[in-house]
């Protein structure tokens, strides 16, 4: 996975990891003890048309030349999370995988710095299908907080070789 550097940071007791190499460099975590696995995947094209909930909303945001920084809620009280992100932070910074729905009948909005996906109770395969998605519509990552300490990258399997252009 390439090397890791490990560092406390302030008075947070959870210790803080920058992982280099295989995940970028801006992928911090504050979960102690956590995996971290990363998975390059190669992009699929769903033929999906349809944005997920507050789509246009991160769509309209990138075309504004912003960087948002885009929470993808899915699971147990999915709808409750998002609209409470939306009503802390401005417009534009959040997604939503209603439960139920099939990650690839959206078409996910290319997010340039990716996207951090909360699955509250979903299955690791459920959320692994939904950030294969993600990158598959042009997000570079999808990063994941998933059950038992585990964190999850997904990440385009060209990400390295459009990094270096």
């Amino acid at each position: 996975m390439g090397s890791q550097k490990q560092e406390r940071h302030g008075g947070n007791r959870g210790v803080y990891e920058k992982h280099r190499g295989e995940a970028p460099e801006s992928v911090y975590r504050a979960v102690p003890d956590a995996q971290l696995t990363v998975i390059p995947i190669e992009p699929f094209e769903s033929g999906a048309t349809r944005l997920p909930p507050f789509g246009r909303e991160v769509e309209a945001a990138i075309s504004a030349g912003k960087n948002p920084n885009v929470y993808l809620y899915a699971g147990r009280d999915s709808w409750q999370q998002a609209r409470m992100r939306v009503a802390r932070t401005s417009v534009g910074k959040t997604l939503l995988l209603p439960p139920g729905e099939d990650p690839n009948s959206y078409r996910w909005p290319a997010v340039p710095g990716g996207v951090f996906i909360v699955g509250i109770g979903e299955p690791r395969a459920r959320i692994f299908a939904l950030a294969h998605a993600v990158v598959s519509c042009g997000s570079p990552m999808a990063y994941a907080v998933h059950g038992n300490n585990e964190a999850l990258v997904i990440r385009s399997a060209d990400w390295s070789k459009a990094r270096a252009a």
